[in-house]
């Protein structure tokens, strides 16, 4: 089992990986903001953590949002995830992040 690591420079690549590999997907996020990731609908990955990091001491800094997932299939998963208020539509949405995993 092997952790990769994505950040927003992985944005629109196609991701090797193999089977019991786990995906720790790293996105800037300021959640005081209410400006949130949210993972669309995808029942190929099981979301294992899901926390949070501040870069600052003071209020309301920004940060990271960390999600570390795992496929529950092989072949290939479209990773997709869209940074909107919760309160919002998706088509609200200011940023998005997708890559496709390619699952062996």
């Amino acid at each position: 089992m092997t952790d990769i690591d994505l950040s927003m420079a992985d944005r629109g690549r196609t991701v090797p990986i193999r089977v019991g590999d786990r995906v720790v997907l790293s996105l800037p996020e300021n959640p005081t903001t209410g400006l949130r990731w949210t993972l669309s609908k995808n029942d190929s990955m099981e979301v294992l953590t899901d926390k949070n990091v501040t870069g600052g001491q003071g209020i309301g800094a920004a940060g990271l949002r960390i999600l570390t997932l795992q496929p529950t299939r092989a072949g290939s998963i479209p990773l997709r995830l869209l940074r909107h208020q919760a309160w919002e539509s998706e088509e609200s949405a200011d940023e998005e992040f997708e890559v496709i995993l390619d699952v062996r």
